[in-house]
């Protein structure tokens, strides 16, 4: 059992994860609302003692964790590239590669930070141009065209909205590289 006193950080820690949880039930619309809420709580804790202080404490934490949950789901949600993504349409995309490829024969899929919209997209590339973007490192800066659409909702693509993805460029043909 964890003595009392060392308690503290394991419970805020705690309070911070359930409000990271909580943040991606709420969704989007609700960050502003939830930190305002986070920091009054805590700024609250400051003036009460005892028991009253580390419950207030936990639950402001709590909903910090929330509001910044919210925070990167708007993120995601509201982008530059959002109008094309949605109307599926085809597009030239320039910027950076923010990880090397993953790449096999047939297919490389890499990280791109369009310059421009200031997001990431998933270059999903077949055929010979995924030799050539397969052979690129993180880092490198490529000019690439295909069609925008939506991340998919299965195992693929979890991996990638950590990695703060927010689309796929489907088709990719590398333009140019440097």
């Amino acid at each position: 059992m964890i003595p009392r006193a060392d308690a503290g950080p394991l419970i805020a820690v705690s309070a911070l994860i359930a409000g990271l949880l909580l943040g991606r039930q709420l969704g989007p619309d609700r960050a502003t609302t939830l930190f305002a809420v986070g920091v009054g709580g805590l700024l609250g804790a400051w003036f009460v003692d005892g028991r009253v202080r580390a419950v207030v404490a936990a639950v402001a934490l709590c909903v910090l964790g929330a509001a910044l949950m919210a925070r990167a789901l708007d993120g995601v949600e509201h982008h530059g590239l959002r109008a094309e993504v949605t109307r599926g349409e085809a597009a030239e995309l320039t910027g950076t590669l923010v990880s090397d490829p993953d790449h096999d024969r047939y297919r490389a899929d890499a990280l791109l930070r369009a310059a421009g919209a200031d997001r990431i997209v998933v270059v999903r590339a077949g055929g010979d141009d995924a030799a050539r973007l397969g052979a690129l490192d993180a880092g490198d800066r490529v000019v690439v065209s295909g069609r925008l659409a939506p991340l998919p909702d299965d195992r693929f693509a979890t991996g990638w909205r950590w990695r703060h993805a927010v689309a796929v460029l489907d088709g990719a043909e590398v333009r140019s590289f440097s």
